[in-house]
């Protein structure tokens, strides 16, 4: 396992745009803005993406599959729970 860093993290990072009820009230928005966080994650050559945000991972996935692109969207629990007992764990 091999942690990338985005360009925009920490401090400087910005939201999936799913969070304090953006999702909701400006959907599309919302779909504009995780779709660009994914571009960083797809053009950072990382093969998946972790969160540990309910908000960011269900944005996440929905901005995968509607790209058809062959990311993952983790939960970071469920990637400790990997880490730990070394083999996928049910959801």
């Amino acid at each position: 396992l091999e942690l990338i860093d985005l360009p925009r993290t920490r401090e400087n990072a910005l939201c999936c745009g799913a969070g304090g009820g953006v999702l909701d009230v400006y959907p599309e928005f919302a779909a504009f803005t995780a779709q660009d966080r994914l571009q960083e994650v797809i053009d950072s050559g990382a093969q998946a993406v972790v969160s540990a945000c309910p908000y960011c991972l269900d944005s996440f996935q929905v901005a995968i599959q509607s790209t058809g692109h062959l990311l993952k969207a983790y939960d970071i629990s469920h990637l400790v729970s990997l880490a730990l007992l070394g083999h996928e764990v049910a959801q």
